[in-house]
């Protein structure tokens, strides 16, 4: 049986549902009603690698006042059928034509999504649902081209040092695993293999954006170091307002603590920017920047960006 407060948090998701999207909960009806009072803008998708700072950016562009923000609509809502793997080419994957449609009912804004993915529901009231912008943040830039196939949305590619994004793979155990080496040259260690890994997804990412129209690169570091400059910039390309809402997730978001948990959209922004410099083993950069110029991607290049503490 459920203990008091676990039961008490679902009564009260379920009222705050209630409330502001109970049409959503209705089996048949949401989709009819979602397909007939359409967001009238392009959808917005937000894309990294794990652990790249995604669910801070994607929480703080889903506080817009004309936003409803949906977070991993597609890998939490097949996170079953998605464990072999997270971060894989679904061209040809025998999980495709489920991807697809999971794809497109998150840009269309077809609400068949759980509390911690509409994180928001008062953003998918009914009332001015055809003036908002559907706004999603994934984590697997592999499928890039199943997104743009299902519905051309302004695409955001947000890199971070391949240093960072070891670091976290490495803390949370997951340094080694298919997702971070996947396809990697056999000559090195896990550090070369996960940097060649990660140049090769970004490359990848890359490729399909060169020729298309409605997108931009934003780098996690320049995020962290000038938050209000950098998210009215992202605010302006995409339609989103950068109003009132926006500005105070922003200020919310940058005034914590570090240490808040492996998850935490809470950070200390200018210190976070390049955190991973105080903590990586010297010898293990070494590797990871020799797996990672393999695959020339045209971020992260520089000398001076690869120096540790």
């Amino acid at each position: 049986m459920a203990n008091s407060s676990t039961l008490g948090e679902r009564l009260r998701r379920s009222a705050y549902t209630t409330r502001y999207a109970w049409w959503t909960q209705i089996p048949g009806l949401s989709g009819v009603v979602a397909r007939h009072h359409a967001p009238g803008t392009r959808p917005v998708l937000l894309l990294s690698l794990p652990r790249s700072g995604s669910s801070w950016v994607g929480k703080v562009l889903g506080a817009a006042e004309n936003a409803a923000y949906l977070r991993e609509p597609v890998t939490q809502g097949l996170k079953e059928e998605m464990s072999g793997g997270i971060v894989r080419n679904i061209l040809g994957d025998t999980l495709g034509e489920h991807y697809r449609s999971a794809a497109l009912r998150a840009l269309r804004g077809i609400p068949k999504f759980s509390r911690n993915i509409a994180t928001s529901p008062e953003q998918w009231g009914l009332l001015g649902r055809s003036s908002r912008i559907v706004v999603i943040k994934e984590v697997n830039p592999l499928a890039l081209p199943v997104y743009i196939e299902a519905a051309r949305p302004y695409v955001i590619l947000l890199l971070r040092h391949p240093a960072a994004v070891a670091l976290s793979h490495q803390k949370l155990g997951w340094l080694g695993n298919p997702d971070t080496v996947a396809g990697s040259p056999s000559d090195g260690d896990v550090w070369l293999r996960n940097g060649w890994r990660q140049a090769e997804v970004i490359a990848s990412a890359l490729r399909t954006l060169a020729t298309y129209e409605g997108h931009c690169v934003i780098r996690y570091e320049d995020m962290c170091l000038a938050p209000e400059k950098e998210f009215e910039r992202v605010a302006r390309e995409t339609g989103l307002q950068f109003g009132p809402d926006l500005e105070g997730e922003i200020s919310r978001t940058t005034s914590g603590t570090v240490d808040n948990g492996a998850y935490s959209v809470q950070r200390d922004s200018r210190r976070m920017a390049w955190r991973w410099r105080e903590e990586i083993d010297p010898g293990a950069l070494r590797n990871l920047r020799e797996g990672y110029r393999r695959v020339p991607t045209g971020y992260y290049d520089g000398d001076d960006e690869w120096l540790s503490l």
